[in-house]
C-alpha cells in the first residue's frame, strides 16, 4: 500500500539556511542520521533539505575526515562523529541507532536529500500509529555532461529504500548492506529521497572507491566460511561481470538513460568482478597458510 504519489522531485536545499531559527513546533520527533565520507561538496545540500524539520541530526564520517565535511556539518548539529574506517555506511548503523534519542530514525547518505514533498510530509509519516517502517522512493539522477538525467530502472519501475523506521521495531542482521528487519507494518512511500551523486562515475577516483568497497565487502563475506574453493570465485568473476552488464543494460533498461545508464551498468559489473577476485585472493591466501 503506497502512502502518496510524488508529483515532482524538487529539492528545497536552496530554500533553507542554517542561520534560520528552527521552530520547535515544526520539528518532528525524528532523528536523521547522515553518513559521510569526505563529502564537502554536497553535504550542505543534504543537511539543508531537512534541517528545519528534523528533531535531531547526527552526522557520522566513515574514517578520519580529510576535508571540510565535518566543519560544515557542525553548522547544523553538535552531534558530529568521526568513526574508525569501516568502508561502508553499514559499519556505523548500530552506532547511529544508539546515539539517536527519538523513536523514529531515518538514514540518509550525503549524496541524498529530501524532495519538497518528503520535507512537507515527513512529520505526518512519523505520526502514523499503524506503520513501523517506510520504504521511501529513491530516484537516482546524474549529469552526463550536458543534461541532468534520471536513471531508468526498466521493469523495476521504481526503487524504494528502507530508511525510515521505528527504533523499537527494527533490528539489523549481518553487516554488508544490512537489511532492516522490521517486526511490524512496512509501507511504501512515494515522497522522494533524491539520490544525486556528485562523483564522475567514470573517473579514476570513483572507480578506486568502488574497488575499495569491493575489497571491504569481500572481507566481510569472508568472516563466515566461504562455501566454495578459490577457483570457483576466479571463474565467477568474468561470468558475473558479463551477467551484471547485460542485466543492468537490458533487464533494468539502463540503456534508456544514455551514457549515464551505460556508465552505471559498467560500474556495477566492475564492482562484482572485483568482489569475486577479492574472494578468490582470500581463499588462495587461506590455502597458502595451511
Amino acid at each position: 500500500m503506497k502512502i502518496s504519489k510524488m508529483k515532482k522531485t524538487k529539492s528545497i536545499s536552496q530554500e533553507k539556511k542554517p542561520a534560520e531559527s528552527r521552530s520547535a513546533e515544526r520539528r518532528c520527533k525524528l532523528s536523521v542520521c547522515v553518513f559521510v565520507n569526505n563529502e564537502e561538496q554536497i553535504i550542505d545540500r543534504c543537511l539543508k533539505s531537512f534541517y528545519d524539520i528534523a528533531g535531531e541530526i547526527i552526522v557520522i564520517n566513515d574514517g578520519p575526515c580529510s576535508d571540510n565535511s565535518l566543519k560544515i556539518a557542525r553548522k547544523y548539529t553538535k552531534k558530529v562523529f568521526a568513526r574508525p574506517f569501516g568502508g561502508t555506511c553499514e559499519a556505523h548503523f548500530s552506532f547511529a541507532v544508539k546515539k539517536a534519542k527519538n523513536e523514529w530514525i531515518m538514514f540518509v547518505d550525503a549524496d541524498e536529500y529530501f524532495s519538497k514533498e518528503l520535507h512537507e510530509h515527513i512529520c505526518e509519516l512519523t505520526q502514523q500509529r499503524d506503520v513501523d517502517c517506510y520504504e521511501i522512493y529513491w530516484p537516482t539522477f546524474h549529469n552526463d555532461g550536458k543534461n541532468d538525467r534520471q536513471l531508468t530502472l526498466g521493469l523495476e519501475k521504481k526503487f524504494y529504500k528502507r530508511v525510515l523506521f521505528r527504533k523499537s521495531k527494527t533490528r539489523f542482521e549481518g553487516y554488508l548492506h544490512e537489511k532492516r528487519k522490521v517486526d511490524g507494518i512496512v509501507k511504501k512511500c512515494d515522497y522522494a529521497l533524491i539520490h544525486r551523486p556528485n562523483a564522475d562515475i567514470f573517473g579514476k577516483e570513483y572507480l578506486k572507491k568502488k574497488a575499495k568497497w569491493a575489497s571491504v565487502a569481500a572481507k566481510m563475506l569472508a568472516q563466515r566460511p566461504l562455501p566454495h574453493g578459490k577457483y570457483y570465485y576466479l571463474l565467477k568473476a568474468p561470468v558475473w561481470f558479463v551477467f551484471y552488464l547485460v542485466y543492468s543494460l537490458i533487464f533494468r533498461m539502463y540503456f534508456l538513460s544514455g551514457i549515464v545508464g551505460i556508465r552505471y551498468a559498467w560500474m556495477y559489473a566492475c564492482y562484482n568482478f572485483n568482489l569475486n577476485i577479492n574472494l578468490y585472493k582470500i581463499k588462495r591466501d587461506e590455502n597458502c597458510y595451511r
